[in-house]
């Protein structure tokens, strides 16, 4: 599935890139038929008093023209994206079950 990633204030190293790629890929690989764009934007907040410092972003567009937009903070690049992608997989199915019905929405949730 391809995605754009943006990175501000931060390194992302080829381990954790890589880990970006994994995670995409085995979670959203199942909706990528329904996924027009999918653009991911991490974040480090600069402040001493926040305990989580990573932010992800994601931003997905789906073919429906319905927008789905997560952000979720962690404590680092690992946590912050799977985080997400959870929230992500989730929003994803319940647009399914909430558009296409009880019927059509049940062949795609996790319980198959």
């Amino acid at each position: 599935m391809d995605y754009s990633l943006d990175v501000n204030n931060m390194a992302v190293s080829d381990d954790e890139s890589h880990l970006i790629d994994t995670r995409i890929g085995l979670t959203l690989s199942r909706y990528a038929n329904l996924i027009e764009q999918c653009h991911i934007c991490l974040l480090r907040q600069e402040s001493n008093e926040d305990s989580l410092p990573v932010e992800c972003k994601i931003n997905l567009l789906l073919h429906a023209g319905h927008e789905i937009q997560i952000r979720d903070r962690a404590r680092n690049t690992e946590y912050a994206c799977t985080q997400a992608l959870q929230r992500c997989k989730r929003a994803i199915e319940r647009h399914l079950k909430h558009h296409r019905g009880v019927r059509l929405g049940s062949s795609i949730t996790s319980r198959t």
